[in-house]
């Protein structure tokens, strides 16, 4: 092995500098290390023949996203090449731990052809899988998944007051340009989005409430703070430090909102803390605030899900071309 061969060079030239006892922890140390990637390439072996039978025909021998249905599918296959994924707990822009690729593959995602795989395949050949889906983008070769974000494991329960706020927030941060004011996926921009493919790709309406990221309020908060990678839907984890005067002019909303609900708006504005209140805050204070109006966020959003038409998610499309 180069390991053990370039210290035995070492030895010639220096003098045996090693003592018995290092040389064989080195030596166990690269015994450890050519096992582990024994199994490691023995487990992509495994992975192919099980993406060959269960996965080509989508995204591609190639994983490119291109396989011989993917014509037919709306939304696309994932092009596994290019590193990028939407439903990651990783930062926007980082690459998934081996743990989200292997929620995507065992639970689906709903309303696309994804189905549940862990129906199917045991957890070994889903592990298997996810270890050969990595050869086909050199990213994974180059660098390594940022640290997950942190979600709290049991979520502040949805009140009145959070869900008031959280419509606030959303108008704020302008998620009806693409949502739409109520969340139905009718905004402005709704029209013109594309995915990094150059695919016509639609704004989520919460009215559904089947989101493609997993269902309850933790899935939720992980959507939004860490964006949805390849769509036009970014991470908004470091936006919610907003003050009080950077919203002097709200003639943005006036052909979106009734003047009553940006009324609303300005209330909420004359509570919350001036540029320079802010600064005179703590990390620790201003962190806690962005959370409180993350989870805010969260719970409007998922109240919207709440207002929909039983009608409308009975008839809506199984499948669709939504982010």
């Amino acid at each position: 092995m180069k390991w053990l061969k370039w210290i035995g060079l070492l030895c010639v030239f220096f003098g045996s500098s090693l003592s018995g006892q290092s040389y064989m922890s080195a030596a166990t140390d690269d015994d450890a290390l050519a096992r582990k990637y024994a199994q490691e390439i023995a487990s992509i072996e495994r992975g192919r023949l099980v993406y060959q039978q269960a996965c080509e025909a989508c995204h591609g021998a190639n994983g490119d996203g291109n396989g011989p249905y993917a014509e037919a599918l709306n939304p696309r296959p994932r092009d596994f090449t290019s590193g990028q994924y939407k439903f990651r707990s990783t930062p926007g822009g980082s690459l998934p731990t081996d743990n989200d690729l292997y929620n995507t593959v065992a639970n689906g995602v709903p309303r696309t052809f994804m189905p549940p795989w862990k129906n199917l395949l045991s957890e070994e050949n889903i592990r298997d899988v996810v270890a050969y889906i990595k050869t086909f983008s050199p990213l994974f070769r180059e660098r390594e998944p940022e640290t997950p974000i942190v979600i709290a494991s049991e979520p502040p329960p949805a009140t009145e007051e959070s869900i008031f706020e959280g419509e606030q927030v959303y108008k704020i941060m302008e998620c009806w340009s693409c949502h739409g004011a109520k969340g139905h996926g009718d905004g402005p921009s709704a029209g013109e989005l594309e995915d990094d493919w150059g695919h016509k790709i639609k704004p989520f309406n919460f009215a559904i409430g089947r989101y493609k990221s997993g269902e309850g309020p933790r899935a939720i908060y992980k959507a939004i703070n860490t964006g949805l990678d390849g769509t036009p839907m970014p991470s908004y984890r470091e936006d919610y430090l907003y003050p009080r005067d950077a919203f002097d002019d709200l003639s943005n909303l006036e052909e979106v909102y009734p003047q009553s609900e940006i009324d609303e708006l300005r209330q909420y504005l004359d509570t919350i803390p001036t540029e320079a209140q802010l600064e005179e805050m703590s990390e620790e204070e201003q962190e806690s605030l962005a959370e409180k109006r993350r989870w805010a966020l969260v719970h409007y959003v998922q109240s919207l899900s709440q207002k929909g038409s039983l009608l409308r998610t009975l008839f809506f499309d199984n499948t669709d071309e939504t982010q």
